[in-house]
């Protein structure tokens, strides 16, 4: 059910809804969040996986799982920071809703006095009245006033509750939000960072950028991997090549692996191209390890 339009709020003498928000799309949102976080979260235990694989040796294979233990220790910091804004968000629906409630309380309170307030008292002809009962008259509608001014300012009172409410659990949320994304990551301080924060013209060009970045860096990786593959089965005796073919296609498609999720957490891309990127990272390194 939808919050009342601002007009209707004039009994408690405001023309917008107090409390406004739709605390369904703030669930849905946080729902999205969690499925990111646990997308990731699937992605680093691969990547882990691949660090802890000691069936290859040598120095290539090394510095392998170096980078996929890098590149998981990042991912993990984002997923937790993910984690922990769904869980925010999450915390602020049912306190949103109270707050709402609250509101339409007042509201409620508020219609039938700002009625009565707002009828003017008109007396009947002097000839049909005695003095003593015109009187009398004039006195009811003086003490229907008052109870009616009462009545609105109590009214007033859990208005104020609501809006209080509002305003308390809103910073102590906001404060839990800000602390999730105060982490070792620096994408609020890079230039990406500054970008999203309006540049929208802008913000689209450079997504491009990094989305062709992104692939033809995938291409290269496919080709070394395919290239490492041709050399590994019909050139003996050339591991240092191979070596260096793969390394250099599991660097590359971590770069884009990287790119992919920025693009992804900022709306200009798909979560699924950043999977598949992380999954070639795992083949790249179960692939090695079965050769």
């Amino acid at each position: 059910m939808g919050r009342p339009p601002g007009y209707q709020w004039q009994p408690l003498g405001l023309d917008a809804d107090p409390v406004s928000g739709n605390t369904q799309d703030i669930s849905q949102q946080a729902a999205h969040l969690s499925s990111v976080a646990q997308t990731i979260s699937g992605q680093v235990a691969a990547l882990h996986k691949i660090a802890s694989d000691n069936t290859e040796v040598g120095q290539h294979a090394d510095k392998i799982r170096a980078a996929a233990r890098s590149l998981a220790g990042s991912l993990q910091t984002a997923a937790t920071r993910y984690a922990n804004v769904s869980t925010a968000l999450a915390g602020w629906v049912p306190d949103l809703e109270q707050a709402q409630s609250l509101s339409i309380q007042a509201l409620n309170q508020a219609e039938g006095p700002y009625a009565t307030l707002s009828q003017a008292f008109t007396p009947p002809a002097s000839a049909t009245l005695k003095p003593l009962q015109m009187q009398q008259d004039i006195q009811n509608h003086q003490n229907a006033m008052q109870r009616a001014q009462g009545q609105l300012e109590a009214a007033q009172v859990v208005l104020t509750r609501a809006t209080s409410l509002r305003d308390t659990q809103a910073t102590y949320w906001a404060a839990k939000i800000n602390q999730a994304s105060d982490d070792s990551l620096t994408d609020h301080e890079s230039l990406w960072g500054e970008i999203t924060s309006g540049f929208d013209e802008l913000v689209g060009a450079v997504a491009w950028e990094i989305k062709d970045v992104a692939t033809v860096l995938e291409v290269l990786a496919t080709v070394a991997g395919i290239a490492a593959f041709i050399i590994a089965q019909f050139i003996p005796g050339l591991d240092i090549a191979v070596d260096t073919l793969v390394l250099g296609a599991f660097l590359a498609t971590g770069v884009a692996a990287g790119g992919r999720a920025a693009l992804a957490a900022s709306g200009n891309g798909s979560w699924r191209d950043f999977a598949f990127d992380a999954v070639a990272l795992v083949s790249f390194g179960a692939g090695r390890g079965a050769g």
